[in-house]
């Protein structure tokens, strides 16, 4: 009964400000509902980039476990027994150290190396507690690419920013366990050897070369567009400006 009552009362009440007032404030709840619900929309559209970020990272951390635990560890003296991944990552294992290089293809080896650096190991001599610094820039990065992510308005940029993302935690997540991060993968040729780096690296580039490559491509165009414009509304300003001559 009470609740009729309440529901009755509120049916009786008479709005007593001007209609005109009232159709405004009808009409701003209107766009703000529409605005939710284009937020909404986005976010369920950027939900798969975010399990692309995650992707990338959970391969990036399977990749580093098998290489440590069931490539490098039975070859080492005194390994121990491989670890399963549960335990590898809950557990944090003795840093392995392998000075050899396993030849997998011509062209190709597996190695175990402890990058201090940044990626590829650069920066390899930071000092000793530089890895501190080096986790908090990569948490800065990490958090200002989840920003762009979310305020991206087109598609173009959310696979890069998404393997950015994935990368970057991958690598974060080495430093706080091992204080250095884990590189596996070595390319040489011709007795050069490329930097080693591992899957992080790989998504970290990746997406940072396809942020620059498809940045220059819309800035072409659009110079191409403001050119174009251009010449048109010359051809317009002299075509009009001859009327009458």
């Amino acid at each position: 009964m009470l609740g009729k009552s309440s529901k009755k009362e509120k049916e009786d009440t008479v709005d007593l400000r001007d209609p005109e007032e009232i159709r405004k404030e009808e009409k701003r709840a209107r766009i703000r509902a529409r605005i939710r619900a284009f937020h909404r929309q986005q976010l369920r559209k950027k939900v798969k980039y975010v399990y692309l970020a995650l992707a990338v990272f959970l391969t990036d951390q399977l990749s580093k476990w098998y290489v440590m635990e069931y490539v490098i560890r039975p070859r080492t003296h005194n390994g121990g027994e491989s670890m399963g991944f549960f335990d590898w990552y809950i557990h944090t294992p003795y840093v392995l150290r392998f000075p050899a290089a396993l030849k997998v293809l011509p062209f190709f080896n597996v190695v175990m190396v402890w990058n201090y650096g940044i990626s590829f190991g650069l920066l390899g001599s930071f000092s000793k507690f530089g890895y501190i610094i080096l986790i908090v820039i990569a948490l800065a990065i990490i958090a200002l690419f989840c920003l762009w992510m979310y305020e991206a308005k087109t598609r173009e940029y959310m696979i890069p920013y998404a393997l950015v993302i994935g990368g970057a935690l991958g690598n974060v997540i080495d430093r706080f366990r091992f204080q250095a991060v884990m590189d596996f993968l070595d390319f040489h040729s011709n007795g050069v050897h490329f930097w080693a780096f591992n899957v992080a690296d790989m998504a970290v580039v990746t997406g940072v070369v396809s942020i620059i490559g498809i940045s220059q491509y819309k800035t072409t165009n659009r110079k191409k567009r403001y050119r174009k414009n251009y010449k048109e509304r010359q051809k317009k300003v002299y075509r009009y400006g001859n009327v009458g001559r």
